[in-house]
């Protein structure tokens, strides 16, 4: 195991975490590799709780509109659900920017709230 070779060279503290893995469907697949990749430069992004992003690119800007898709009757009212949704988009956005390499003007239509 050539890896676990340079592991023990160049950080030998980390040796015990590197394993073998042994499934029969592609690693990729297993740890969700391939839909991360597919996500990182489509132009939907997804949460676990059911809102998305839509990512749009133009000549002179970039534009981000947040949904709260079948999110929206999760909460007590429409209030809170809003900001939750807002809340967890923006920490989305934040990640979305770097992982894109996204500068410039950057205009983001979060759910209106009161």
């Amino acid at each position: 195991m050539a890896i676990k070779d340079y592991i023990r060279e160049v950080a030998p503290e980390k040796e015990k975490i590197v394993k073998l893995y042994t499934g029969k469907e592609s690693i990729f697949d297993r740890m969700g590799i391939i839909k991360q990749i597919k996500a990182s430069f489509g132009k939907t992004v997804s949460f676990k709780q059911g809102a998305y992003l839509i990512i749009e690119h133009t000549e002179a800007l970039h534009v981000i509109d947040v949904n709260s898709g079948n999110k929206s009757n999760s909460e007590a009212d429409q209030e809170s659900t809003a900001l939750t949704v807002n809340l967890e988009a923006a920490a989305e956005i934040a990640r979305q920017l770097r992982l894109r390499d996204m500068g410039g003007i950057v205009v983001v239509d979060f759910i209106d709230m009161r």
